[in-house]
């Protein structure tokens, strides 16, 4: 079943480096945001292929950046490594976004 986002429920984590907002859904998890500690920067999003396009990701970083305020975290922001799923869920923000760089430009 896809997920209502009202039904919704996250859970935060501290990891290596970093952070983790989990959103689940009847106790079983549906998609993950993570970020890392030092700078903010989104590591991570996913979500599970029957809950995609519907509003998680955003919730998760909606949530993300909650907890993080709440807490004296860095603020998870957007990176410039990004899919062009990443790309296109970004740019749907309507945000200001650091320019996408592939991974050769990163690696430089």
């Amino acid at each position: 079943m896809a997920a209502s986002l009202s039904s919704l429920q996250f859970s935060f984590k501290d990891t290596i480096g970093g952070h983790q907002v989990l959103a689940h859904q009847d106790d079983e998890p549906i998609g993950k945001l993570e970020w890392a500690a030092g700078n903010g920067l989104i590591q991570k999003v996913y979500v599970a292929k029957p809950h995609r396009r519907k509003g998680v990701a955003t919730a998760l970083l909606t949530e993300s950046r909650r907890i993080a305020k709440d807490k004296g975290l860095k603020v998870p922001a957007h990176s410039e490594r990004r899919s062009d799923a990443g790309e296109s869920w970004a740019k749907s923000l309507g945000e200001k976004l650091p320019e996408r760089k592939n991974d050769r430009e990163l690696r430089v």
